[in-house]
């Protein structure tokens, strides 16, 4: 069964692809499932309420909850320390630290400490580049 769904899903997305059409991995997998059920015959729909369609329904609701709650906790905080649109958050990495694990084979920057300050904007630089799993991302 997880095989038949797999393929089904890979094909799906796959054939749309290669289309030129939008295409949705989340709705192909979904689609391969309910296909695997119908084919097999054996769809259990109190158990397919309780173990596929609750949690697609929760999960959005709550990933907004706890969104809605980071974000109100932030803005307190950002209020409560009297930040201002024109200070700073400057994350750099140490350059020691990132040297040394470019150096070592299979080892990324991403065990480089960074340090974080809070500054003025007119003092900080106008673009933001740091090294990210070993490649260098921002602009200046």
């Amino acid at each position: 069964f997880p095989v038949a769904v797999a393929g089904g899903a890979a094909l799906t997305v796959l054939l749309a692809t290669r289309l030129g059409l939008p295409i949705s991995t989340t709705h192909a997998l979904i689609g391969a499932l309910v296909g695997g059920g119908l084919s097999a015959g054996s769809i259990d729909a109190a158990r397919l309420g309780t173990a596929f369609a609750l949690p697609l329904v929760v999960s959005p609701l709550l990933a907004t909850s706890l969104a809605a709650a980071l974000y109100t906790i932030g803005r307190f905080l950002w209020r409560h320390w009297q930040l201002e649109a024109d200070d700073c958050l400057c994350i750099e990495p140490n350059p020691e630290v990132a040297a040394e694990l470019a150096l070592q084979p299979g080892r990324g920057s991403a065990g480089a400490a960074r340090v974080a300050t809070i500054t003025e904007q007119n003092t900080s630089q106008r673009g933001f580049r740091a090294p990210v799993a070993g490649l260098r991302v921002g602009s200046e």
